[in-house]
């Protein structure tokens, strides 16, 4: 082939800069804090001129500090303020190399890096004896009017500081017909209680420096407006210390500042890769329908019951896991054929129903807290065991009453679980009593904190750390509510509200991972993720996410939301991501003993089916189980 003048004068003046942009190599990183205990210096070389990029939160780095050095050094130094005395705090940093003052290329040094070990640095202290103390707010901003905000307020003692002095707490600049409500530890010790005033600049006392969640219900009545909530901590011989809270009174015309555009669809275009994905339904349903270690055929067949897979904790291996019964119900019903599923069904039951939830009484961990397929169960069979599971699972979820629901972190999976059994709970008219609150009060609950997760994401945008599959686990939560309980008009703007987000922030944010979302949001704009892995690696969690653009398809009737869920339907479906995807996440070669095949097929097939109910015309009518 012949080349121009042009295009090899091109060539010739892209060659050295492509050579000049190695990759950085990193060195002698260290975090020094200061002595006040509030900032700390990251240092570190590298080998070639490159930029600078501090994560950094408490536990995990998920805060990103500010971009320096961006004409490229190889001496950095940035500096992270605002931080909390005596705190450990998780930490990364990346590098790109510079070239004339366009980064180039990026290799980081991990949190989770070294030995497998995380690193971190402690902020320094207040010197020992001194009367002192921390305080501030974290959480969502947004309330809507006639419901409730919760967030915390996080007060602590400096090390070798105050030993157990109470701390008052007074709220001042609440919105006008609010009323607040915070747990009183000195009441019921650490279970405590939830007590409710409606005093402007009423008084609080925390009778130990712990974080403390608050709650702000706005009344129908409240202006929608903002409003900044004052903090005033103090107490006998101690410091006063003042925090300001920010927040929004929506309208409840329009929640999350979004007035929902209710219309209907006008055409229903193909679905794309349907045809794939019902194959890939009857080929991985039946290859990971018994739950155990047998070496032989996998195939739809009983278990064999002395060696089956372990249930619980780190093992996820079986499709009992991300609902497997739900799972095999969905695939029943897409593929029009429910009893050749029976036996599945009656494997995953018998492992995870009968064996491993009601056997625990419902104390499970709340990330494998699994209930609608159990609720579709008792529709469609009648089973008391069903009943019995969505009791004991609604008796032992997630429902803290000392302010650690609040953060986005690690909660937006178990929240959501929670609000589900909530949900089939109520819809079945159970009444558990917990903390002495039936079902429908935790319900309602779990539900102002999912909707203060998805505030925290797209709205007030304060998250530390929020992971982009789990935002598909909060949108099927609350489109479950929405669909079986009451037609919460928060609830269709805050999905619109995660979607618009997530499509615009975390989905194709990477040059090299099209087709994918970033599994965690402190990736930012390059691929600086847990484990330096690439998103297209996760490219199998489209399908827990792409449904909530179908809902809103069907909705909204808006094009956009078929096209963008199409987008990361068929990505999901075919696993064609730029970065190849894992065909064998689902297939034979990653299935137990040594892979997480069920674990994976059970992802793909957790809520997606939806995707094709919800983006096909409607038909005249449906089951109520299948719901």
């Amino acid at each position: 082939m012949k080349l121009t003048s042009a295009l090899l004068l091109l060539l010739i003046a892209a060659t050295p800069a492509l050579s000049r942009c190695g990759v950085p190599n990193i060195s002698n990183p260290v975090a020094v804090p200061d002595v006040g205990g509030q900032s700390v210096t990251i240092r570190w070389k590298t080998s070639v001129p490159a930029d600078a990029l501090v994560a950094y939160g408490l536990a995990e780095a998920g805060i990103l500090a500010p971009i320096a050095d961006v004409t490229g050094t190889t001496e950095h130094s940035v500096t992270v303020g605002g931080l909390l005395p005596g705190r450990r705090y998780a930490w990364a940093i990346r590098s790109r190399a510079v070239d004339r003052g366009s980064p180039c290329d990026y290799r980081f040094y991990s949190f989770y890096g070294g030995a497998g070990g995380n690193t971190y640095f402690v902020t320094r202290s207040a010197p020992a004896g001194s009367p002192d103390y921390y305080i501030r707010a974290v959480g969502p901003q947004h309330v809507t009017q006639g419901h409730a905000l919760y967030y915390e307020i996080e007060a602590g003692r400096l090390t070798g500081s105050i030993r157990a002095n109470a701390v008052t707490i007074v709220l001042s600049g609440l919105p006008p017909g609010s009323s607040v409500s915070w747990t009183d530890k000195q009441i019921l010790g650490s279970a405590g209680t939830v007590s409710t005033t409606t005093v402007e600049n009423d008084t609080f006392t925390f009778y130990d420096l712990r974080d403390t969640e608050i709650g702000i219900a706005a009344s129908s009545e409240t202006p929608p407006g903002s409003y900044d909530v004052k903090i005033t901590a103090g107490g006998p011989g101690l410091p006063t210390h003042m925090a300001t809270w920010p927040i929004t009174v929506d309208s409840v015309n329009a929640p999350f500042g979004i007035a929902f555009p209710h219309e209907k669809p006008t055409l229903y275009a193909p679905i794309p890769a349907l045809n794939r994905y019902k194959e890939a339904a009857a080929t991985y349903g039946a290859f990971n329908c018994a739950q155990d270690l047998n070496s032989g055929p996998r195939t739809i067949r009983p278990n064999n019951n002395s060696n089956l897979t372990p249930v619980g904790g780190a093992v996820q291996k079986g499709s009992w896991y991300y609902d497997g019964l739900r799972v095999y119900y969905n695939i029943g019903d897409l593929l029009s054929n429910n009893p050749t599923w029976e036996q599945c069904r009656t494997n995953i039951k018998q492992i995870y129903r009968d064996r491993y939830v009601i056997s625990n009484k419902g104390a499970v961990p709340a990330y494998v807290a699994f209930s609608e397929g159990y609720y579709i169960d008792y529709l469609r069979t009648s089973d008391p065991a069903d009943l019995t599971l969505i009791d004991d699972l609604d008796l032992h979820t997630f429902k803290p009453v000392d302010g650690s629901m609040v953060s986005v972190r690690y909660l937006q999976r178990e929240t959501a679980y929670a609000l589900k059994v909530d949900t089939f709970a109520s819809v079945l008219r159970r009444n558990n009593v917990r903390y002495g609150r039936g079902t429908n009060f935790w319900m309602n609950y779990h539900l102002d904190h999912v909707l203060g997760h998805v505030d925290q994401i797209c709205l007030s945008r304060n998250a530390e750390y929020w992971e982009s599959f789990m935002g598909g686990l909060e949108a099927d939560a609350l489109i479950t509510y929405y669909e079986n309980i009451s037609p919460d008009p928060r609830i269709p703007s805050a999905i619109k509200c995660l979607a618009d987000y997530m499509y615009a922030n975390a989905y194709n944010a990477i040059s090299d991972d099209r087709g994918a979302f970033q599994y965690d949001n402190f990736r930012g704009a390059t691929n600086v993720g847990i484990g330096n892995a690439h998103a297209s690696s996760t490219i199998p969690l489209n399908l827990l996410i792409a449904p909530m653009y179908a809902w809103l398809f069907k909705e909204t009737g808006e094009k956009q939301y078929q096209v963008e869920g199409d987008s990361i339907w068929k990505s999901g479906v075919l696993l064609d991501g730029a970065g190849g995807g894992l065909p064998s996440n689902i297939g034979e070669s990653n299935g137990p003993p040594s892979g997480n095949s069920g674990k994976l097929f059970s992802q793909q097939y957790y809520w997606s089916t939806k995707y094709v109910t919800w983006r096909s015309a409607p038909v005249t009518t449906t089951s109520s189980a299948s719901r």
